[in-house]
């Protein structure tokens, strides 16, 4: 049985488990020349060829899915250092999603940010915009914490049933995040709309753009129609990365996503949403990143 150098948690689960089947693209030594990102997941058989054809169609020219002999199926993807960039490539759920908001006035109770203040003790700071979508501001350590106070009894009472409360994909200042209100029983429009999307660069930085077909175009002419004055939440794997005011309605089918992004973060954002959602489950068992292994001295 062959076994690998441990790397932590995903190193010892490789360690007890030898490969049976093996998949490699490019460069078969570019893992240890390079360094780059291990998973180690459980899938249905037939989703393991799918896993190969999901990483060749995003660009990936480096990588290795191995079946081991647990049944696990070990990934390495040569030269990429964002996990979560990979894991992403596999969620189940809708990739892209566009959500209706509601402003913080329509939601939000005074009774529920006295309620906050008593369970959180400041660990979340109110936005004093009442007509935004945008609830407030909190650490990443402590928004785990505050999920778990907008999922008590108590606190969903208090608030609109179709209401959801999603945080931004990066923080702003002072490495603060911002938790926002989205509004419906589901997305008012998901992937299944989109059939384009790619990264390009204006003056304020780089955006993703978004090609909608005729079905798309008519339900975001809809949307954005009956949201003028408000704001959209365009969300990725549960993330929000943009939340723009509706100033007018859009018949073109065409959109945005900005959010600070570098070109090349735009990049990979862009073929993730074309990429798509993976058809099947899969549990992500451990992912971390592995860096080059160090040339030997002579």
């Amino acid at each position: 049985m062959k076994t690998f150098t441990s790397f932590s948690v995903i190193g010892a689960l490789i360690i007890l488990a030898g490969l049976v089947s093996c998949n490699s693209r490019g460069n078969a030594n570019a893992f240890e020349e390079k360094g780059g990102v291990m998973l180690v997941v459980k899938v249905q058989p037939e989703g393991i060829p799918l896993i190969s054809e999901r990483l060749s169609g995003a660009g990936f020219k480096d990588f290795n899915v191995s079946t081991m002999d647990d049944g696990a199926v070990q990934v390495k993807v040569a030269g990429v250092k964002d996990k979560e960039l990979i894991t992403k490539y596999f969620i189940k759920r809708p990739v892209l999603e566009i959500w209706e908001t509601y402003n913080k006035s329509d939601a939000v109770s005074p009774d529920l940010i006295m309620k906050s203040y008593d369970i959180l003790k400041g660990a979340f700071l109110w936005e004093n915009n009442d007509y935004s979508a945008l609830l407030g501001y909190a650490k990443d350590i402590d928004t785990a914490r505050i999920n778990s106070f907008f999922a008590l009894e108590e606190v969903k009472s208090l608030l609109p049933e179709d209401f959801h409360a999603m945080w931004t994909a990066k923080p702003v200042y002072n490495g603060l995040y911002e938790l926002m209100a989205l509004r419906g029983d589901g997305p008012a429009l998901d992937q299944s709309c989109i059939t384009d999307s790619y990264a390009k660069k204006e003056n304020y930085g780089a955006v993703v753009g978004l090609t909608m077909s005729e079905e798309g175009k008519g339900r975001w002419a809809y949307i954005t129609k009956a949201n003028i004055g408000r704001q959209i939440a365009l969300t990725v794997g549960g993330k929000v990365y943009s939340y723009p005011n509706v100033h007018d309605e859009i018949r073109t089918g065409n959109c945005v996503i900005s959010g600070d992004f570098s070109l090349e973060e735009a990049k990979n954002l862009a073929q993730i949403i074309k990429t798509g959602n993976f058809p099947i489950p899969v549990q992500i068992v451990g992912a971390e990143y592995v860096p080059a292994k160090p040339k030997s001295v002579q």
